[in-house]
């Protein structure tokens, strides 16, 4: 979405809705975190690490007259702070 106002690009992530959902959580397979200022060997959800570092790359696509900005509930939640901090 793009508010015209504030000239922002908003990503939203609606997180866990469904059963289908919680099953996903569940069976989450986990990533070694390799991003700088991750301690060595820092396990992350793969799900949520793939998504954050998609919505990190979308944001240095973002041009100069416009700002990336990220929220979510749940689990798209998570993926804000952690694509806040890779």
């Amino acid at each position: 979405m793009y508010d015209h106002e504030t000239k922002a690009i908003l990503v939203m992530d609606r997180g866990t809705m469904s059963m289908d959902d919680i099953l996903t959580n569940v069976a989450a397979t986990f990533a070694t975190m390799d991003d700088p200022g991750c301690p060595p060997g820092t396990l992350c959800h793969q799900g949520v690490l793939n998504a954050s570092r998609e919505i990190k790359r979308a944001s240095l696509i973002t041009t100069v007259e416009s700002t990336l900005a990220c929220n979510g509930k749940s689990l798209g939640k998570k993926k804000k702070v952690l694509w806040d901090n890779l």
